[in-house]
């Protein structure tokens, strides 16, 4: 039923148009399709409709009573359908409309929330729908444009596309009152004797992965005293001298700065987290979406490097 539709409207079209020009050749001069197909393609309309559209002879084109009613309609549809070309066409050449963006509640918040004001700013004629769920997100059954993430690994596949914007360096810490409490934590055997914090983990399972100057790698399993999604609930509970969390660089900067957070086992590291961009490759970006992924590109790396210096210069001393 759907292409047999189409092919109606197609004709409604050719039709609306040799009415325009008063006759076939001077239609497919102006559409550059034959005027046989033109003919063809009104007549098929004429039977579908059972009356005669056109009263035409080798002299003589007007169009009959059913052809100028029928018109008023066609007409109506081709103006619509040039409207929303128009419509797509001018989306296409600025950056406009709303751009739906899918990430996790810590990361809308840590990373997106202090750069979307300038965003907006930037681009007035873009809004943004940001959902920050810590739901897996189905990029195309969710209807999102893009979505950021983060983690050590990029997850990438046929029909998803990524930009990669930084790496954000993580850090173990503690609140300089637990240390005091516990002594120093500076070895893996220390760290054992430590309360710890950590997000959900898939499975149920914690392990930090560390590792040293020398190059050697070490699973570190644990079972933390509390567990959240929340990472903001994490930080304050470290603050409380609650345990020894994994922090990223961003959230910990005014932390070492107040002395609330200090970092432990500073031979060894952890692996990076990449925060990245992941949008459909099927869809293609409209300049609207193009413009909210470069501008996250271009924008987040150098506030990432603003907030986190003093974490890393801390983390160094």
């Amino acid at each position: 039923m759907l292409p047999d539709s189409f092919n109606v409207l197609s004709d409604m079209y050719y039709f609306a148009k040799v009415a325009e020009y008063g006759s076939y050749s001077l239609a497919e001069r102006a559409l550059g399709v034959p005027k046989s197909r033109l003919s063809r393609r009104v007549a098929q309309l004429e039977r579908r409709l059972g009356v005669r559209l056109i009263e035409r002879s080798p002299r003589h084109f007007a169009l009959s009573e059913a052809g100028d009613l029928f018109l008023q309609h066609c007409q109506r549809v081709v103006a619509e359908a040039e409207r929303g070309m128009q419509a797509v066409s001018v989306l296409q050449e600025a950056p406009r409309g709303m751009v739906r963006v899918a990430c996790m509640v810590n990361a809308n918040r840590v990373l997106l929330a202090p750069i979307v004001p300038g965003f907006l700013t930037a681009h007035p004629g873009v809004g943004l729908h940001i959902i920050a769920t810590n739901r897996a997100v189905d990029l195309y059954g969710d209807a999102v444009d893009v979505a950021l993430r983060v983690g050590p690994e990029i997850d990438e596949s046929d029909s998803v596309m990524v930009r990669k914007v930084i790496d954000t360096r993580q850090y173990l810490v503690a609140a300089p009152s637990l240390l005091a409490e516990l002594g120093a934590c500076t070895t893996l055997e220390e760290l054992r004797a430590f309360p710890t914090l950590d997000i959900s983990t898939p499975g149920g399972r914690h392990t930090w992965l560390l590792h040293a100057s020398d190059g050697r790698s070490v699973a570190f399993n644990h079972q933390p005293r509390l567990i959240s999604d929340d990472i903001e609930t994490l930080r304050r509970a470290a603050h409380a001298g609650a345990g020894v969390v994994r922090l990223s660089e961003r959230m910990i900067h005014d932390d070492f700065e107040a002395g609330r957070l200090v970092p432990v086992l500073p031979d060894w590291s952890l692996r990076p987290n990449q925060v990245y961009l992941a949008f459909l490759a099927s869809k293609g970006l409209t300049p609207s979406v193009r413009a909210f992924v470069e501008y996250v590109c271009a924008t987040l790396p150098e506030a990432l490097r603003r907030a986190g210096g003093g974490a890393t210069a801390a983390a160094a001393s």
